[in-house]
Formats: structure tokens, C-alpha cells, sequence
């Protein structure tokens, strides 16, 4: 189990089992940042069912990456954070219902 304790160490951010993700920790407002390597424009925060915010590119509807609120001060057991985004319309764009699975792991110093 990942605690407090352990969130200024560093991890590995895996998006869908197959992405690595860049990730950024604001400690003081206990927010993780994570995105993709993906050449986009300009995008548009997403609530997902959790609570988080998902990026998403308002031309294309390209995912670029997540807000995660409370990441230190949360216990997650399963080494897991699900990021599940409802139906969207953005723009010309409709997007059906997604859900994302970010698995992380400790790295060893």
C-alpha cells in the first residue's frame, strides 16, 4: 500500500497498460499531474466520476492528460487511480464514455 509518506519518491505512471505518462507533483496543494506525449493544441478540463479532470484536445478529442486531486493525501492499496470520463460533446466532436486505468509503481532509488 502507497501512503503520505510516500509521495515525494519517484514513480512510474502507466496509462491503459501501454503509455508511460510524465508526471509533476504540486505538494503544497496536494495536486499530480500527468500527461501524455502527444502534440496538441489547445484542450478542456473534463470532471471524471472520481472527482479528477481529464484534458482533452478541443479539435481532435486527443486525451492529453489528468489532474489528480488529493494525491498525497490518499492511500490508493491497489496501485491503481481509474479515471472514468463520461460522454462528451466538444465542439463538432462527440466522444463516448471512456475509463482509464493509471497504474503507478514505486521506483527504486
Amino acid at each position: 500500500m502507497v501512503g503520505a509518506s510516500d509521495r515525494r519518491q519517484r514513480y512510474a505512471f502507466t496509462l491503459n497498460a501501454e503509455e508511460r505518462l510524465a508526471y509533476d507533483f504540486d505538494e503544497p496543494v496536494d495536486v499530480l499531474y500527468l500527461s501524455r506525449d502527444v502534440d496538441c493544441g489547445p484542450g478542456h478540463h473534463f470532471e471524471s466520476l472520481e472527482g479528477h479532470l481529464a484534458q482533452i484536445d478541443e479539435d481532435t478529442g486527443t486525451l492529453m492528460g489528468f489532474t489528480i486531486f488529493g494525491w498525497g493525501s490518499k492511500k490508493y492499496p491497489s496501485g491503481e487511480i481509474i479515471v472514468t470520463v463520461e460522454a462528451l460533446s466538444l465542439g463538432s466532436l462527440a466522444l463516448r464514455p471512456q475509463e482509464h486505468k493509471i497504474e503507478f509503481e514505486l521506483l527504486a532509488e
